[in-house]
């Protein structure tokens, strides 16, 4: 028996041995020139003009059948059928209804399919696509649910609509019905009260279906119900959906509720009915006004957005914004915005002409998808535009016939339009239904050049009669003479000329007094302080969130930057010395530390928490906007005045008086004279998941924290990792750099230290040659600097003799440059500062007047000097920019308090102990008190060093002849590569020799001239006294006698003054016996009488 039992389980290992073999064996690999995902009405049409053109295409189909999500003339009036040779495969053969049964189009579409013997492969589920890197040449790589990968040149996108939209900030989803899966059944709903969320076609539909079983229906959407009888968008409630309405405008028990229904909360009762609340401010929801019954069923018909989970790294197409953001944001030529060679059909191509035409319906996505057949055909097989060449009276008859016949124009109004080429002797080249976007980059996208300028055909409806308070039936609303023409209503042709093309489609360009490009830190953080000022200013955002960059860096998703909950106080200026990733605001609870308990935070929990700040206080932030270029020009307005000119992938242009750059620096740095170097992978696209580099040998250029990130990340697989830079490796404990290597990422190091396999090296990175040898293994060769010659490989001794199976480059990042055009492109800094614009001192560029940086990018005035690279320094610099532009375009100067000489004293100290902006930005942001020989003086916060020399010029307040400035640093020659900064003589708590202190500490500069000129290295030259107040382990500069008193003394010399706060008698007694008294008796600066003092008091006195 046991016997039995041990063949019968060697049997079943067998079985599964052979299964996955077999699995292993049928898994492949294909490459295409074209893959086209979705079989419905778009990837159809698509799929059939590459047929028919013989280019090596594939259609993927999930499921079993196409269409599973449900003569030229006739076409007009056809709106299901697809385009063919064939003129009598129609989907009215397919039935006689009006509107037909969905079961007949799915059947109509199965045999499209197989009449044009188009090549689907059904039952194939693509999961994932991706592409090796964001370069346009990458290919696009497919990989279905039984593990087979398709290699594609061109990705055809036509999945259509298919996931459910809930608005953003809609409670309630997880316990009510949607639309994609409510019954149908009228019995289901029998003396029902119902709630339907959504006032579009699905809506009404659903309302329709069950209305004569249920007790009442209420809809429940926007302000106002859009009829298509009105709107002309077919997308729009249509007549046959719209029995609702009549019965609610007829005083039945049926309703049409109107809210924002992002702000809907549904909640469940003990008694399993449904309750509608609207959230006013926080979490707090009350009843809503009209919906304050409850219900039995509620049900979400709310329409479908594009599902994007299958979209991978690289290969991730952005959003549209606001009333888009259902589609893929694309280009007029149906391509990503983001994504190159990524392509777009169907319903997913109607951003282009969203609530403007039918695109969103077959009778629309047929004439699209022979648009963007013929892009393709011109963009990879350079085939022209088709057209046809006219002289001028048969041209004439030719506009006839299309104005008569022409179904694409037809159905496709104010989208598609018919371009006559005007040609020399008489000629003119006739282009048939081509896409409005294409018209500004005509002979770029379709082959056809514009000569001596174009006439256009196409239909619109008349002016303001599209829209949902439009009386469509109303009389007078045809024209019926040539002479008023213009003045059509309804649908009608419209002809145009051109004499000279032209470089976009006309949109209304807006103004603003601030455009901010990047809603990243930097960029939330100026535009915080902007929209408190109530300044008219707008954030562009690439992505569709705040803060985009950190989902995808740090690439092992984990901070460096110190998140500290805990404080002991609850002082939030000083907790800010401490957190390293809050933005500032009025509101103290939103503040990253609320958002994760780790010291060093993941990243997603950071991109939670710009998000939140971002919708929090209501930034202005126009989102899945990639501006493509900046310019300056003349001002339309004002031609004595030059404005900024933002046009973004669109078309869009923006004007703005001064632009302002948070965008990072985005660029990887890739040496541009290293040979070889298409053979690395960078630090921005490698992979982060060990298996990768199992039994390998890595060689990492640059010794960087992102270097040290990866070592770290990888090291537990590899056989050894060698990483190498410059000749000194630079570590913030001995630098106090935050942006050199952080004791987080030292693991290598210690690694490389005990002797493990893994190193450390030195090499001039300039030097090297890779080569990739037949093996596939890459080696390091030599190269004369001078004149690039490759001298071969490197000594037998050499560390780097190795061959390596990876080279990751990890060299850091640069300003993106390509943005810019001539007439606004920043110049950059010299030398180590290359990676960054040249700025002054108020963040404006030196060569291009308005145009300022923040964020991280603005890192050159403090580069290796302080924080100003990082959150924790840049959201100071932000204040300085913001109080800089308040004084240099609206007149405000910089704020200031005045106080009295007694008055230096307790705001010194307390600056000195809360004052974050100082501690953190140390040796570049000073507090500055101007002082008045009348004794009231002016205190100046958070003041940059390098604007003192300019001070009136940058802030508005005239310096003085004497002033006294305050600010944090480190001991001098205590920040170096080399420095032992944990050394037995490293600490020093006397308050005598306070000046020989090395940790960070205040020091108190006086002045008794005015400050023209600072030292060539930015630093305050020599004062005429300077203060150094011992440095302190708690950072608690309180004591009396080592910090309150050496400070008060110092203040008493510089100013020539007794600070001593006296009683009243002793003012008494000074009154009676000396000519001058003390400064505090002068100015009823005087102490409490005490309870035993024989003495008058003040009003006595």
């Amino acid at each position: 028996m046991r016997q039995l039992l041990l063949q019968r389980i060697k049997l079943i290992g067998l079985v599964l041995y052979c299964s996955v073999i077999i699995a292993i064996i049928e898994a492949k690999t294909e490459n295409h020139d074209y893959c086209v995902v979705g079989s419905g009405p778009g990837g159809l049409q698509i799929a059939y003009y590459l047929e028919s053109a013989g280019r090596d295409y594939v259609v993927f189909e999930k499921n079993d059948i196409s269409g599973h999500s449900n003569s030229e003339f006739n076409l007009r009036h056809d709106w299901n059928s697809l385009l063919s040779k064939n003129q009598s495969f129609l989907m009215s053969q397919y039935s006689r209804e009006y509107y037909p049964n969905a079961d007949k189009l799915v059947e109509y579409l199965n045999d499209y399919a197989e009449q044009f013997k188009l090549k689907i492969r059904y039952d194939t589920d693509i999961l994932t696509i991706t592409r090796d890197s964001e370069d346009s040449n990458a290919k696009f790589k497919m990989m279905d649910s039984n593990d087979n990968t398709y290699i594609c040149k061109v990705a055809i996108i036509s999945t259509g609509i298919s996931v459910p939209y809930v608005p953003a900030g809609f409670v309630g989803n997880d316990i009510i019905e949607g639309y994609e899966t409510v019954s149908t059944n009228p019995s289901n709903f029998k003396g029902q009260n119902v709630l339907v969320l959504g006032q579009g076609n699905s809506g009404f539909e659903t309302a329709q279906a069950i209305s004569h079983t249920a007790n009442y229906i209420h809809v429940f959407g926007r302000t106002r119900v859009r009829l298509a009888t009105s709107t002309h968008y077919i997308g729009d409630v249509r007549a046959i959906n719209s029995r609702h309405i009549d019965s609610y405008q007829l005083k039945t028990l049926d309703g049409i509720l109107e809210g924002d229904l992002k702000l809907v909360a549904v909640t469940k009762t003990r008694e399993n009915r449904y309750q509608i609340g609207i959230r006013t401010s926080g979490n707090y929801y009350r009843g809503a006004k009209n919906a304050r019954e409850d219900y039995d069923r509620v049900i979400r018909c709310l329409g479908f957005k594009y599902d994007d989970s299958i979209f991978g790294e690289n290969a991730k197409p952005i959003r549209g914004r606001l009333t888009y953001e259902r589609y893929p944001m694309m280009k007029g030529n149906f391509e990503s915005s983001n994504v190159d060679n990524m392509y777009f059909a169907g319903s997913m191509a109607h951003y282009l002409d969203y609530r403007r035409s039918g695109g969103g319906s077959i009778q629309g996505i047929r004439y699209n998808a022979r648009a963007l057949h013929r892009i393709l055909e011109w963009r990879y097989h350079k085939i022209p535009w088709p057209a046809v060449t006219f002289r001028v009276n048969a041209l004439i008859d030719h506009v006839i016939t299309r104005i008569n016949q022409a179904s694409g124009l037809y159905q496709m109004f104010d989208s598609l339009i018919d371009v006559i080429l005007i040609q020399k002797r008489n000629r003119f080249q006739y282009l048939e239904e081509v896409p409005v976007g294409l018209l500004p980059n005509l002979e770029e996208l379709t082959g056809r050049k514009i000569i001596r300028g174009f006439i256009t055909l196409h239909y619109k409806y008349g002016k303001n009669f599209s829209n949902p308070d439009t009386d469509t039936l109303g009389e007078r609303l045809l024209t019926y003479f040539a002479k008023d023409g213009y003045k059509c209503k309804y649908h009608h042709p419209v002809i145009g000329y051109y004499k000279k093309p032209f470089t976009a489609i006309a949109k209304a360009s807006t103004r603003y007094d601030y455009c901010v490009l990047g809603a990243g830190p930097g960029g939330l953080q100026i535009s915080y302080f902007m929209h408190k000022a109530n300044r008219n200013y707008i954030i562009f955002e690439r992505n569709s969130i705040a803060g985009s960059s950190f989902t995808k860096f740090p690439r092992h998703r984990y901070l460096i930057s110190a998140n500290k909950r805990f404080t002991g106080t609850k002082n939030i200026e000083f907790n800010w010395r401490h957190d390293w990733n809050s933005l500032i605001s009025h509101n103290e609870s939103l503040v990253m530390t609320r958002y994760s308990e780790l010291y060093f935070p993941h990243a997603d929990d950071l991109v939670r928490y710009f998000v939140d700040y971002a919708n929090e206080l209501k930034l202005n932030i126009r989102y899945n906007t990639r501006i493509s270029r900046i310019s300056s020009i003349q001002d339309p307005m004002n031609q004595n005045k030059k404005v900024f000119e933002f046009r973004d992938a669109n078309g869009n242009t923006y004007h703005c008086n001064a632009s302002i750059i948070g965008t990072g620096n985005a660029a990887a740095n890739i040496p541009k004279d290293a040979i070889g170097i298409e053979h690395t992978v960078g630090y921005e696209s490698v992979s982060t998941d060990p298996k990768d580099f199992k039994g390998q040998n890595v060689l990492i250029l640059g010794t960087g924290n992102s270097a040290f990130e990866i070592a770290k990340v990888i090291s537990s697989s590899t056989n050894y990792i060698h990483i190498t830079g410059r000749s000194e490796l630079r570590q913030s404990w001995s630098t106090h750099y935050v942006g050199d290597v952080r004791g987080v990422n030292r693991q290598h190091l210690d690694g490389s230290q005990l002797k493990s396999l893994d190193g450390i090296t030195y090499g001039d990175i300039n030097r090297f040659v890779i080569v990739k040898g037949k093996n596939n293994k890459l080696q390091i060769y030599l190269k004369n600097v001078t004149n690039n010659q490759v001298l071969g490989p490197v000594e037998e001794n050499s560390p780097f003799r190795k061959e390596y199976d990876h080279i990751i480059r990890c060299l850091g990042f640069t300003h993106d440059e390509s943005i810019y055009d001539a007439s606004a492109h920043p110049i950059s800094g010299e030398g180590k500062l290359r990676k960054y614009p040249k700025i002054h001192p108020n963040f404006e560029s030196v060569n291009v007047p308005n145009m300022f940086f923040v964020g991280a990018i603005a890192h050159s005035l403090d580069f290796r000097r302080s924080s100003g690279g990082f959150i924790h320094g840049f959201r100071y610099s932000a204040i300085v920019a913001h109080h800089m532009m308040e004084w240099k375009y609206h007149g405000i100067p910089w704020p200031s308090k005045t106080i009295s000489t007694n008055g230096m004293l307790p705001n010194l100290l307390k600056r000195i102990n809360q004052a974050s902006g100082l501690y953190q930005m140390f040796s570049i942001l000073t507090d500055v008190i101007l002082i008045d020989d009348s004794g009231n003086h002016k205190y100046l916060e958070d003041i940059p060093i390098r604007a003192i020399p300019n001070l009136k010029k940058l802030t508005g307040v005239p310096a003085t002849r004497r002033m006294l400035i305050m600010a944090f640093e480190y001991g001098k020659g205590f920040a170096g590569p080399r420095t032992d900064t944990l050394g037995p003589d490293r600490v020093n708590a006397e308050w005598q020799i306070a000046h020989k202190c090395n940790f960070i500490h205040p020091k108190i500069y006086y002045y008794d001239h005015p400050l023209t000129e600072l030292n060539p290295d930015g630093t305050l030259p020599t004062p005429k006294k300077i203060h150094h107040v011992v440095e302190d382990f708690l950072t608690e500069w309180d004591s009396m006698q080592d910090h309150v008193i050496p400070l008060k003394k110092y203040l008493q010399t510089v100013m020539a003054e007794d600070l001593t706060h006296y009683y009243y008698y002793s003012c008494l007694k000074a009154f009676l016996k000396f000519k001058s008294v003390p400064y505090s008796c002068m100015n009823e600066q005087i102490l409490q009488k005490p309870k035993y003092s024989k003495y008058p008091g003040p009003k006595s006195i």
